[in-house]
């Protein structure tokens, strides 16, 4: 499989003669108001789609920086890939967009997909701002004037993938809890310092590099860790990535790979 990290959770998978995109936010500080942070190591849309053309879309949650719907305007005026999110996800891409109804597979937490040789399935993380507050949020948040800034609620999902050849586990934004007990040969994980709640003000946070990173690697005993997502100008505070990449010498077969950003890169399972 060949993977690209985009900066911040935006991700390129291509497996199985299949392309993923996950969480793209490729957008510009002033396509939103000034409360947007974009990310700040994401191509430009030429750049973009002058190497990809994806499949499918997976948009693991709501938030911004996951759901970026310029984007999502960018990749639907030149591909017509298939979207996959939840019930909330694809119902805010119905208002928003209205593609083709074919073009959009709801995933409930738990359930389950096959596409051409790679079985999907949606693992319901644990993260602030999500589920029922979520879309109470929405509501609130998502309008007009600032367009994009909270599009839907509904549950945050991680991703497995499955397929003769390998396991992947993406985790999208979730405190460890929310972190499957299961064995995979590849885990992308959302690190991330604390930032302030949006409507609380409290700190909140998801999986930090000192604090989960062993407990993370005990719950999915992956071949290779890939962190990700930890870039964003947001957080309070830094991601230890000594911490994450000295787990490679308290646990045997384990790497830990740091890709550069907007470079493909192999990875042998």
């Amino acid at each position: 499989m060949k993977l690209t990290w985009h900066g911040s959770a935006s991700l390129t998978l291509r497996l199985n003669a299949l392309e993923f995109l996950v969480d793209p936010c490729f957008s510009r500080a002033g396509d939103y108001g000034p409360w947007h942070t974009p990310n700040p190591h994401a191509p430009s849309y030429q750049e973009y789609f002058q190497a990809y053309r994806p499949d499918y879309v997976l948009i693991s949650h709501c938030h911004f920086d996951h759901f970026d719907l310029k984007t999502v305007e960018e990749i639907l005026r030149v591909k017509a890939p298939t979207f996959i999110g939840s019930q909330d996800v694809i119902a805010a891409l119905k208002k928003y967009f209205s593609p083709p109804l074919e073009k959009l597979l709801p995933l409930d937490s738990g359930g389950s997909l096959f596409l051409k040789g790679v079985t999907l399935e949606a693992v319901e993380g644990i993260h602030w701002l999500t589920n029922e507050d979520g879309r109470v949020a929405a509501a609130k948040l998502d309008r007009p004037e600032r367009y994009g800034v909270m599009p839907c609620g509904g549950p945050p999902h991680g991703f497995l993938l499955r397929w003769p050849e390998g396991t992947l586990y993406i985790s999208g934004d979730t405190l460890l809890e929310g972190v499957p007990q299961v064995p995979v040969d590849l885990a992308i994980v959302n690190f991330a310092g604390p930032v302030p709640h949006v409507l609380t003000k409290e700190r909140t946070k998801i999986i930090t590099g000192a604090e989960d990173a062993p407990g993370l690697v005990d719950r999915l005993r992956p071949r290779y860790l890939v962190p990700v997502h930890y870039d964003l100008p947001i957080f309070l505070e830094a991601t230890d990535l000594d911490r994450i990449k000295d787990l490679e010498k308290a646990v045997p077969g384990l790497q830990v790979l740091l890709p550069p950003y907007n470079q493909e890169i192999e990875i042998q399972l």
